[in-house]
Order: structure tokens, then sequence, then C-alpha cells
């Protein structure tokens, strides 16, 4: 039996769906996340970012049959550990089992087409993603009332995807902790809308029956391909950590109390677990190539994912910064902030302020809109951006 390519299941997913550049990247995305487990010690975190009916879900359930993938549409609190036993299991085997889902995932890609609808189950989802950050490090021990001590040892790689409803959860997510990457979709052209129409429109029940060869394919490539580890450059080393350097730089939130007060001062995160899922993530991007080294090719889509790693409200504030200074030549006030994001004025100056905190903007006495001074992305923030390459990710003009 001939190996499966990449080119195979591209091939098979063009007969039932539009391949336009975004859902290309994001196959080898989803393809790279449980390859790389193959020869990594620390898990890979992948979340799939864009709006209804792009594509998303569509993608991920051709992963659903792999062995190695463990699929489910949704978690609560006690997913991971329940504080039960299985008593029926221990009075047979006289050996300790723990009801939970914990046991089926060590090693494997927890896969989650759409996890939207656990975000907005308020605080039953900030429980779980607080669960989540501790599962992350591979050892997680909770207490229960019941007398009961449960223990989680491994690790296991993640792949979802969700809306833009994961902003609304990023603010506390990242001033504890980021532990996902984003790899954010960008907004459809005209005639790419009208493409997507007229291929649903024409839809028929033998789209089930492509659907169904290319997650047969996927499988294949998963499970039967033999993957060699590819090799990083020095070169590549230095543009995977000055990409994770940019993401510690420009990631860090601010913590606000109950009342919306800034609880303490942003704190910059290091570049240290960032760079090491960069180093994961582009070995699995090589691999499903078949390359035995990282090359360009896939570092540039490790760029675009350190500039979709930002909350979206901050990547379109420092996309305006970058396109005021590099394509304008003016500073940036708040009314832009106002308008690029749609958002009130005391939203647009918690924007800039917050920025201005962990030293990513300067104020200047230019004076703009009728105000006293106005924004300018500061020296050392131009410096990482261009040292990143990330100049011409920053204005593309198709977000």
């Amino acid at each position: 039996m001939a190996n499966v390519t990449l080119e195979d299941i591209t091939q098979a997913m063009s007969k039932y769906l539009v391949m336009r550049p975004d859902i290309s990247i994001a196959l080898r995305l989803a393809l790279a996340v449980p390859v790389s487990f193959r020869w990594s010690d620390r898990p890979l975190w992948m979340m799939l970012v864009g709006g209804p009916a792009t594509g998303k879900s569509e993608l991920l359930s051709l992963l659903m049959r792999a062995n190695c993938v463990y699929w489910i549409d949704d978690l609560s609190p006690k997913a991971f550990m329940s504080g039960f036993r299985d008593d029926k299991h221990e009075e047979k085997t006289n050996e300790r089992k723990e009801v939970s889902i914990s046991q089926y995932l060590l090693g494997k890609t927890l896969l989650m087409p759409d996890m939207t609808r656990l975000l907005t189950k308020g605080t039953d989802s900030e429980s779980v993603m607080n669960q989540l950050r501790l599962a992350y490090d591979g050892q997680y021990k909770g207490g229960y009332g019941n007398d009961n001590v449960q223990t989680m040892i491994g690790m296991f790689n993640i792949l979802a995807a969700c809306t833009g409803a994961i902003d609304r959860m990023t603010a506390n997510s990242v001033s504890l902790g980021e532990r996902f990457l984003y790899f954010r979709f960008k907004g459809l052209s005209d005639d790419q809308k009208q493409q997507i129409a007229e291929c649903a429109a024409a839809r028929s029940k033998r789209v089930k029956d492509s659907h169904n060869s290319a997650a047969v394919l996927v499988t294949r490539f998963i499970e039967t391909s033999r993957f060699v580890e590819p090799g990083l450059t020095a070169d590549c080393v230095r543009t995977l950590a000055r990409l994770a350097v940019f993401v510690a730089a420009f990631r860090p939130q601010q913590h606000h109390d109950w009342s919306g007060q800034m609880a303490a001062p942003p704190q910059e995160e290091g570049p240290g677990r960032v760079a090491l899922q960069f180093g994961n993530l582009a070995r699995g991007l090589a691999a499903v190539r078949r390359s035995k080294i990282v090359e360009a090719v896939d570092t540039d889509i490790v760029k675009r994912i350190a500039v979709s790693s930002m909350p979206d409200g901050r990547r379109r504030t420092i996309k305006l910064l970058v396109e005021g200074y590099y394509d304008h030549g003016h500073t940036v006030c708040k009314y832009d902030v106002m308008d690029c994001l749609r958002v009130a004025e005391k939203e647009a100056e918690g924007m800039l302020y917050s920025l201005f905190h962990i030293g990513v903007v300067e104020r200047t006495n230019v004076a703009r809109g009728g105000l006293q001074y106005s924004w300018v992305l500061g020296e050392r923030s131009r410096e990482l951006i261009e040292s990143c390459e990330l100049v011409e990710e920053f204005l593309d003009h198709h977000w």
C-alpha cells in the first residue's frame, strides 16, 4: 500500500470543499499536532479560530477516526478528575480505577471540533480551562471531600476549533500563563464567499462519500506513515527564538478585579514555553511535508501563529500602529482605535494603556484628533517586529 501524501489528502478534500489558502495551512497544522507527539516530550495545544461556517469543524472532523485521537464535543469541570472510583472494577481486580477521561487522553490528541460551546458555559468553562492549565505540565493532583485523592500523570495534545468567543476568556488565561497557540482564519474575500456558496449549493449525498474518503486518507497518513524527526538549522533556531521573544513581549495582559480596575501591573512572560511550542510545531509541519529539515515554508506558518496568538483586539490595535508607522508615517490616537475595533472611547483608551504598560507603545506630543498627545510603536517593539520579519504580516490587508 502506497504511502499517503499531503497532496492526496488535499485532492480528496477539494472534491467537496473550497481549498482556500487558510484551509490548506489549517490542514497542515491539524496533521502536525498529532504527528509532533512522536518525538516531543512536551504537549502542543493548537486552537483554530474563525467565524461560523468557515470550515474549521469540517476540517477537524477528518481526524476523528485516528486511534491517536480522542474526540469529544464538551467537557465538564469533573471531566479530568471526578472524585469517584470504579468500585466494581476494584472488587473484581483489586486494582484502583478512577472514573474520568484522563485515562483515555494520555499520549493522545484531544480533539474538540467546536469548543465554542464550552466557552459559553460561564464559571464551568473557567473551571475547565484552569484544569487544563494544570494538566499541561503533565501532573495534576486533586483532593475531594469523599476522602479520595486522584492524580493524573502524563501529557496529551489538544487540537480545537472555536469562534472569536475565545477572546472573551483570553485576558485572564494569558495573565495566568497561556498554553494555547492560535491560528486565526483571515476574512473571506467576495470571490471566496461566492465560491463557497456555489460549492455548498451544489452539494449532494455524494459529498459524504468524498468526506469519508478524505477521512480514511487522514487516518492512514497519521497512523501508518513512518515519520523522521526533522532537524533544525541554526538559522531556524534563531528565527523561532526571536518569534518566541516577540510573543512573550506582546502577549501579556492586565489582570482586572471584579470592579474592572487593574489588580496588578502586567508581567512579561518568559519565552521558554512558547519557544518549545514553536520548535515542536515547526518540526511537525516539516514532517507532514516529508522533509528531513525545517525550512522557511514551515517557519513562515509559525510567524502567522506568532501574530495570531495575541488576543484579537490587541492584534488589530498593533496592526493599526504598524500601518501608521510604516505605511502612513503618522501616529495613532484613541479615535483611530475606536474606528478600527468598533468600541467605545473608554475601551479604546484601555487598549492603548495596556500596551503602554508593557512597553509596546509610547506617548508622543504630536497632537491628533484634538488631543494633546497620540501613540506610536516603541523603539523596542519596532526592533522586535523587524527582526522577526513581521512587518508584511501586520500590513496584510486581508485580516
